[in-house]
Order: C-alpha cells, then sequence, then structure tokens
C-alpha cells in the first residue's frame, strides 16, 4: 500500500479494518494528515518525519520504531500508546501512554496516581519540565503528580484534579483553573522561586493543607467560589493576599464581576485592583484601602463600573462619587443624594458615562 493511498481518510478509520492490513514501516513523512484516526494501527517503524499531523488520534496505537521529529502534533489525542517512538518533535514526549507537549488534546487523561484495588499506592507520573502550553486538559488526572517546572500557561484544565501533586515553580500563566482540585498541591521550592499563576483563572476551585498559593505569583488572578477544607489557617497565601467570600484578594487580583454582597472587607487592601463589574451591598467592615475612584457607602462598593443593578439605593449618599460606566437597571430605593447631572429613572441611574 503507498502512503499516499493509506493517508485518505478512507483507509484511516476504525470502521474499515478489513482494508487497512498494516501501516508498519510505511512513510508518512511530510504529508498533510490533519485530523485522521490512527487508533489501534501499528505503526511500527512507520515514518511522519515533518507530517501535519494536527488533531490525529494516535490512541491504542503502537508506536515502537516510530518517527515523528519535525512533525506537527498540536491537537493530537492519545493514551494507551504501546511501544517507544524513535523520535518526537522539539518539546514532545511519550509519558504514562501518552504523547506531551504544547497544544496536545488530553481531556480526561490518567496522568496521575495509580492505585491497586486494595486502595495501594503503585506509581506516580513524573511530568516535571514538560511543556503543555496550551494543551487541553479538561477533567485530567494529576494525583500526585510530579509537575516542576512544567509549562501549563494557557492550558485549559477545568474540572482537573491537582491533589497532591508537586508543582514547584510551575508556569501556569493564563491557564484556565475553573473547578480544579488543588487540595495539598505542593509549590514551596527551595530555590525560593515562585509559581507563576499570572493572569490565571481560579474560580471554584478546592485547597486544602496547601502552601501552593503563598509561593506563587497571583497578579491578575481571577477568582470566586473558592472552597476549602478544615480550617483556613491551614492555607497561606502571599503576603498582602487573603480568601474573602471565595474570592482571593490581594495586590492586583482582578475582581471584575466579582459578587461581594455581604462579604466582610475589614483590612483588606483593595487598592488598584480591578473592581469592574463587581456587585455589592450588606458589606461589613472598612477595607484598608480603595482603588482610586471608588467609595464604600452603607455598605456598597461604588465607582467607576459598579454593577448595582437591583440594588436598594434608599438613603445612600452618592454625592462625589463616580459613576461612569455604571450599570444599573431596578434600583429600588431614592439616595439620600447623587452627583451633579444624575438622576434615577425607572429604577437606572441616567447622567453623563452611564451605561444603558
Amino acid at each position: 500500500m503507498t502512503a499516499s493511498k493509506a493517508a485518505d481518510a478512507n483507509y484511516l478509520t476504525a470502521s474499515s479494518p478489513e482494508i487497512v492490513v498494516t501501516f508498519v514501516g510505511v512513510s508518512y513523512a511530510g504529508q498533510d494528515l490533519d485530523g485522521l484516526d490512527f487508533r489501534g494501527r501499528d505503526l511500527t517503524d512507520a515514518d511522519f518525519s515533518s507530517a501535519n499531523l494536527s488533531y490525529a488520534s494516535f490512541t491504542g496505537a503502537t508506536l515502537t520504531g516510530t518517527k515523528f521529529a519535525g512533525a506537527s502534533l498540536i491537537g493530537v489525542r492519545s493514551g494507551s500508546i504501546q511501544g517507544e517512538p524513535t523520535s518526537l518533535p522539539a518539546e514532545w514526549s511519550l509519558r504514562a501512554g501518552y504523547l506531551v507537549g504544547p497544544g496536545a488534546r488530553l481531556a480526561g487523561a490518567q496522568l496521575g496516581a495509580v492505585y491497586s484495588s486494595f486502595g495501594q499506592l503503585l506509581s506516580t507520573v513524573d511530568l516535571s519540565g514538560v511543556n503543555l502550553s496550551g494543551a487541553y486538559l479538561r477533567g485530567a488526572n494529576f494525583e500526585l503528580t510530579l509537575l516542576d517546572d512544567a509549562n501549563l500557561s494557557g492550558a485549559d484544565l477545568r474540572g482537573a484534579v491537582l491533589r497532591g501533586a508537586s508543582a514547584r515553580r510551575i508556569n501556569l500563566r493564563g491557564a484556565d483553573l475553573t473547578r480544579v482540585d488543588l487540595r495539598s498541591v505542593q509549590g514551596v521550592s527551595s530555590d525560593g522561586a515562585l509559581a507563576d499563576l499570572r493572569d490565571a483563572i481560579l474560580t471554584g476551585v478546592k485547597l486544602w493543607r496547601s502552601s501552593f498559593l503563598e509561593h506563587a505569583n497571583l497578579n491578575g488572578v481571577r477568582s470566586g467560589s473558592i472552597t476549602y477544607e478544615g480550617p483556613l489557617e491551614w492555607i497561606t497565601f502571599p503576603g498582602g493576599w487573603s480568601l474573602v467570600g471565595g474570592y482571593l484578594i490581594g495586590p492586583g487580583a482582578d475582581l471584575r464581576d466579582a459578587d461581594l454582597r455581604g462579604v466582610s472587607l475589614a483590612g483588606v487592601n483593595l487598592r488598584g485592583i480591578n473592581l469592574i463589574g463587581v456587585r455589592s451591598g450588606s458589606i461589613t467592615g472598612t477595607p484598608s484601602a480603595l482603588s482610586e475612584g471608588w467609595s464604600l457607602r452603607s455598605g456598597f462598593l461604588i465607582g467607576p463600573g459598579a454593577d448595582l443593578s437591583g440594588a436598594n439605593l434608599g438613603g445612600v449618599d452618592l454625592r462625589g462619587i463616580n459613576l461612569i460606566g455604571v450599570r444599573s437597571g431596578s434600583i429600588t430605593g431614592t439616595p439620600l443624594a447623587l452627583p451633579e447631572g444624575w438622576s434615577l429613572k425607572g429604577g437606572f441611574l441616567v447622567g453623563p458615562g452611564a451605561d444603558l
């Protein structure tokens, strides 16, 4: 069978095994094999050098002696791979039966601890130093995995499990960690280097007995609905940071669209924090500092871009407040006073720069 014939989708689908006899030793070098399905195929000694294999699937394939040097593997699916390739593109490797590299598609991948039927720990996975930047890792299991120095920047980790993982100096910049299990993740590095979580999304993560965040750069982090087990004192945070109402708040935090209704902000430093779209009301305590143009009035955080939709502003003094970009609607009650040029009409705050 010729390589060009074998590269045709009709010959690569699992639905036509009677057509495909073997791919052993066949050369696909330089070919465009985008999205093709090699699941379960024996690709021993096949040559994919410089081929376009974007979004192809190699789950369950045998890759003994297979050549991938210079190939494009973005979006590749894998798992349960047998054998060892002769070569792989730069920054790619075979770990625990998976092709691991930038942009890999590893949703639900089992890259964590393996236990016996009696609950005995049998093995863990070493992913230290791997490059999984931009990878699709939704629901992947990294329990107890060694992730020191790994690059997961921009990765989609929604719903993944990192419980007990070692994540010293890990790069998670811009990664989406929504609903990720971070319980007992270890991040203390002997050289003092920080884990990079700049601009990461930490909404709904789970924490327990962890020093991971204390040794992380959290500038630009978005969060909310964070939960923890045991006393909060078991979790440590960087200087100036704290967990308030399920949000990580500290220097450079991104609290866009946060819901801070009913929380205590006593002593919390909100200087320089992005508060656009924040919903509030019934806030207790006095922050140690506020971002420029923001004020705390009668339990409401009010400033440029605040969300006052549905708020009861009865008796609230809004004089001198910057209401540019404020969202409103369904407001009840009559404010004690409003800034010059502003009025309340039909539940909306109307004035210069209002967001209507």
